[in-house]
């Protein structure tokens, strides 16, 4: 393989990462190129000491949706991401996979059941409004379903403060991992 054929497919496995930093990426592989013949080496070494241009592409395209992950926090952000640095070896997929989907699976439910509380006080404030009969217990009905909906609601930011966390240990993760895999190669 040739430094232009090396290029070019970097180029190509590269695909639709934004033009700006695909040519800053060109270039700084140029570089490489351009300092190691000044220092005397073959176009075959230099490609040797890069790695594989397919391999590059991918960290390239994690590191690029970790960045986005990071400037634009959303679900579909952050499981791009995952699924990009999944592609990147075996070993993720078998290990980076699990707990990722656990920590989702878990944070889904814990949203799941405040809002189930949240509602479930909130019906029962409703049908205390209602429920005339006896005094004493439609008070004690309005105390409870309160209770009911303040937990419920303190546990939707309890929730949501546990999803903040977990995202951005994800990201962590995602960081980690792009580093030892630069480390590997």
């Amino acid at each position: 393989m040739t430094q232009k054929e090396y290029l070019s497919l970097l180029e190509e496995s590269l695909g639709n990462i934004n033009n700006d930093d695909k040519e800053e990426i060109l270039f700084d592989y140029r570089e490489h190129f351009r300092l190691g013949l000044l220092e005397g080496k073959s176009e075959e070494e230099i490609i040797k000491a890069l790695g594989s241009p397919k391999q590059l592409a991918k960290q390239f395209k994690v590191e690029t949706l970790i960045k986005e992950a990071e400037t634009k926090k959303s679900l579909s952000s952050i499981i791009g991401a995952i699924m990009a640095a999944l592609g990147l070896g075996f070993f993720n997929l078998l290990i980076g996979i699990w707990p990722f989907m656990i920590m989702l699976i878990l944070i889904i439910s814990l949203f799941a059941a405040a809002i189930s509380i949240t509602g479930m006080g909130l019906v029962s404030f409703f049908t205390s409004l209602f429920n005339f009969n006896d005094f004493f217990q439609s008070t004690g009905f309005v105390f409870y379903s309160i209770f009911t909906t303040s937990l419920g609601l303190l546990s939707l930011i309890g929730v949501y403060s546990l999803s903040k966390w977990f995202y951005d240990l994800a990201l962590g993760y995602l960081r980690w991992n792009i580093k030892v895999i630069k480390i590997k190669n």
